[in-house]
Order: structure tokens, then sequence, then C-alpha cells
């Protein structure tokens, strides 16, 4: 690798770092570019080498946090035995994402809507429900089958819609589910 595409990449995640702790201690709204830099040590013009918008660098930062969470939680599936197990470790994941200082940030952020990407995530979506499928087959000895394929969609739909509805009502709402709940709800998919 070139020394210069290798110190590139070192300012980006300087970058990277100093916005996400501002993120999370001021908000994204309450962050500007001249504070990114500054954490970071650098001039204004190096944050416009990797991103034209702040809106752009929230999107990769919430990108790489919401994949690194999918991948963790996939790798993790194998460990469950039981249904009950299973259900309990989708949950708790995704309760962890969902109270990750920085995910809730992200969900407050004022941005326009046009800078989300769907199709930058479907990747690390798919590969998510893949996991999910792959580990409920496994629980029901099974090699194929179109019901656990749809109980996986089912499964991953219903706890990001969680996340997201936690995160756009607040806890309190009458429409949050309780922990013990989405683990009923979860057996009650897989079963």
């Amino acid at each position: 690798m070139n020394k210069q595409l290798k110190k590139s990449e070192i300012t980006k995640l300087k970058l990277k770092e100093a916005a996400s702790q501002l993120f999370v201690s001021k908000s994204f709204d309450d962050t500007s570019i001249a504070d990114i830099t500054k954490q970071a040590g650098y001039a204004v013009g190096s944050f416009y080498k990797h991103w034209k918008r702040k809106e752009d660098l929230l999107l990769e930062l919430w990108y790489d946090a919401t994949t690194h969470f999918m991948l963790a939680t996939a790798e993790s599936l194998i460990q469950t035995k039981t249904f009950h197990e299973f259900s309990v470790h989708m949950v708790e994941r995704v309760l962890m994402y969902g109270n990750d200082p920085f995910i809730k940030k992200y969900f407050a952020a004022r941005y326009s809507l046009e800078v989300h990407d769907a199709s930058g995530m479907s990747a690390a979506f798919d590969l998510y429900v893949k996991n999910i499928y792959q580990q409920l087959l496994f629980l029901h000895h099974k090699t194929e089958s179109q019901q656990l394929w749809e109980s996986a969609i089912a499964v991953a739909d219903l706890l990001n819609g969680h996340v997201l509805n936690a995160n756009n009502f607040g806890e309190n709402s009458l429409a949050i589910l309780e922990k013990e709940q989405l683990v009923r709800i979860v057996e009650q998919l897989i079963i």
C-alpha cells in the first residue's frame, strides 16, 4: 500500500472516531464539520476529501455500526442450542443495539431522508437473515424449509422494527414491547 493512501485511511479513521464521539456527546445537529476536524487534529479540507456532507459521514458511521452488529449477531447465533436460547439471544442483541449511544443519537438526528441508502444495507441484512435461517434449520434438524425462511425474515423484521419504534416513540410508549414479550413472540415465530 502506498504511503499517501495509508495516510488518507488513517485520517479518515480519525475523523470517523472524532465524529462518533461528538455525535454522542453533543448530537449530530450540534456538531459542525469544523468541530469534527478540530477534535481529530486536521484542517476542515481533510473532511471534504472523504465526504461531501456531514450526513454522508453519519450514514457511513451508522452503516459501519449496523453491519458490525448484524455480523456479530449472526456469528454468535451458533452458540444457541434451544428455541428459547435463540429467542433470548436475538432479543438481547437487538436491545443492546437499540440502546447503543451512537445508534440512539443516529435516530435522533435531523437529516434529509434522501441520504439514507437502503441498498447499502441490503447485503448485511441479507446475511443477517440467512444466518438466522441457518440457525433455525439447525434447531429444527432440517436442511431446507420455506416456512423457516419466512420465520427468519419475520424475526429480523420484528426486531428491527422494535429498535426503530423504541427510538422514534420512546421506551415509555404503550406501543413498545418489553423484553419478555419480544422473547415470547420470537419463540412463537420460530417453533
